[in-house]
């Protein structure tokens, strides 16, 4: 990814954010604890800011985002609604987990762009708490629904 040029960072970085925004809206209504629903309420509403952000720079620079969701994001959205009560909530924090983990990364892989740089740093804090959240969450819960997941 830090080779990839600003535009494909952002393009991605959006798709991404907005895919974890709506199943994190999911999850506010769905989870079955009140730290399911108060992850995803806080996550929808951080990641819905930020791709807000990053579509009004894309705008700026004339980029065009992705109008569809990311496949992997609807597999993940289908796969989390089959499951039942506590497993939802294991399935949504272990995606959170990894997904800001590859966030962060992706804010890194900013490099020297000034727009990226001013987004990544307004949202880096918020989005390493959330990632710390989902992360005591999931760990609370037993850890992985699946046994094969990282």
């Amino acid at each position: 990814m830090a080779q990839s040029s600003p535009q494909v960072i952002l393009a991605t970085v959006f798709q991404d954010v907005a895919g974890d925004a709506m199943i994190s809206t999911v999850a506010a209504k769905r989870g079955r604890l009140p730290e399911t629903r108060e992850l995803g309420a806080a996550m929808s509403k951080t990641l819905g800011d930020l791709r807000d952000d990053l579509a009004r720079a894309a705008q700026r620079r004339n980029i065009a985002l992705p109008k569809q969701m990311e496949e992997k994001k609807i597999a993940l959205r289908d796969n989390l609604d089959m499951l039942p009560g506590q497993v939802f909530d294991r399935g949504y924090s272990l995606a959170m987990t990894q997904d800001t983990d590859s966030l962060l990364k992706k804010f890194d892989a900013a490099g020297s762009d000034p727009d990226l740089r001013n987004i990544a740093s307004k949202y880096r804090s918020a989005i390493e708490d959330q990632h710390r959240a989902a992360d005591r969450l999931l760990s609370r819960l037993g850890g992985s629904p699946w046994p094969t997941a990282p």
